[in-house]
């Protein structure tokens, strides 16, 4: 059985599973007989329309270059890197408008992430990342703690640490890996070539991470080329704990994930995986378990939005998830921050709350302290813009 629905801001597709006898087999298999599994994304120029949202607060800070990556500490100081040859901007976050303090010289900075309780920052450049120390650049301080690098990882993309900050996970974009770090022996010992420990192998190129909430798995998605719409993406999901000793041989499982796969984020309690299609423009959810067990039946929730989404975040407790929508025009569409009522996304009902006008490229956000400011680059117009997300509908 084939039929479309009208569900979570577009259109579905539902694949019924007919046929088969109940009840487990032998060997403790079990077949699913009647579950209906919704259709990955496909490449398409088609968007969802998206009305703009009144009264949602929003700035714009000019920082120059490109921006990329973006956290905010605690302490209310964020930390933006800007693409090809350009600084690390230091910005004083203790207000809504941010204002920038000083500028950090990087190589091609692009992801960042904290590690071992915000003490330290890690910023993806050249073949592994750079590692800062945040009191450091919070007290106007740009000493390096030291490099992380591997041999012939290329274009390192996304960065994400353990748990336990002890390894980092880098995303090699252009060699199709992802390099793996002991941070814990570089502090104690100094930074040099015993800090590489290998590589995950990744099918196609990886565009994203996310490390489970209970520490046990590592999501990596990826796509076959360089374009968004180049084709279908995977997801691969990785035992962490044997990525930290044996990378070769830590991935479980590699599961489709629509088309031009760019980020993926675990929801809070690990049930669900969210991925963006940048080139199926949608937003999906997947159940964490089925990812394993049925991945035919793993895709839980499809949301049509704007144009090539990219990053993405939840607010408002997990209530809503804001994507950015990185059209640079060519589609016809302008650049926007969809915004998703996450419990309808997850009952099949229309979900899309509207659009948030952005421009230049949204691509990556950093939730303040507090949970009502949200920070997003602006890649393609050299800003941060800085969004009032507690006046979300």
């Amino acid at each position: 059985m084939v039929a479309l629905a009208a569900a979570a801001g577009g259109v579905y597709l539902v694949v019924g599973r007919g046929g088969g006898g109940g009840g487990g087999a032998a060997g403790g298999r079990h077949t699913n007989t009647g579950t209906p599994a919704l259709a990955l994304p496909p490449c398409t120029t088609r968007t969802a329309p998206l009305k703009l949202l009144p009264g949602v607060h929003t700035h714009f800070v000019h920082v120059g270059g490109k921006p990329y990556g973006v956290v905010v500490s605690t302490s209310h100081f964020g930390f933006v890197s800007l693409r090809n040859d350009a600084p690390l901007v230091v910005m004083n976050t203790s207000r809504f408008v941010p204002a920038v303090a000083q500028e950090v010289p990087l190589a091609d900075s692009e992801g960042e992430a904290f590690a071992r309780d915000q003490r330290y920052l890690l910023v993806a450049e050249g073949s592994g990342a750079k590692v800062f120390r945040v009191r450091d650049l919070e007290a106007g301080r740009a000493a390096l703690a030291g490099p992380l690098t591997s041999p012939r990882g290329q274009f390192a993309l996304q960065v994400v640490p353990s748990p336990d900050g002890n390894f980092v996970f880098v995303a090699m974009q252009n060699s199709g890996n992802v390099a793996v770090f002991n941070l814990a022996k570089a502090l104690a010992q100094g930074f040099g070539p015993a800090d590489f420990v290998g590589m995950i192998p990744i099918t196609g190129l990886p565009t994203g991470m996310a490390v489970s909430p209970d520490g046990r798995r590592l999501y990596v998605v990826s796509r076959p080329g360089i374009p968004v719409g180049s084709g279908m993406g995977t997801l691969a999901v990785i035992d962490l704990r044997m990525a930290e000793t044996t990378p070769r041989s830590s991935v479980i499982k590699n599961d489709s994930a629509g088309c031009g796969s760019a980020r993926v984020l675990a929801s809070p309690g690990g049930k669900y995986v969210w991925v963006t299609a940048a080139g199926g423009n949608a937003l999906e959810a997947f159940s964490a378990t089925r990812l394993l067990s049925d991945p035919r039946h793993a895709l839980v929730a499809r949301v049509a939005v704007g144009a090539a989404p990219f990053g993405l975040t939840l607010v408002d407790d997990g209530k809503r998830m804001v994507v950015a929508d990185s059209s640079d025009g060519s589609t016809g569409t302008g650049a926007d921050l969809a915004v998703v009522n996450v419990p309808k996304a997850l009952a099949h009902q229309p979900a899309v709350v509207g659009a948030i006008l952005s421009r230049g490229r949204p691509h990556q956000f950093a939730l303040e302290p507090g949970g009502k400011t949200l920070l997003v680059t602006n890649t393609g117009s050299g800003e941060v813009q800085a969004v009032n997300v507690a006046q979300l509908p």
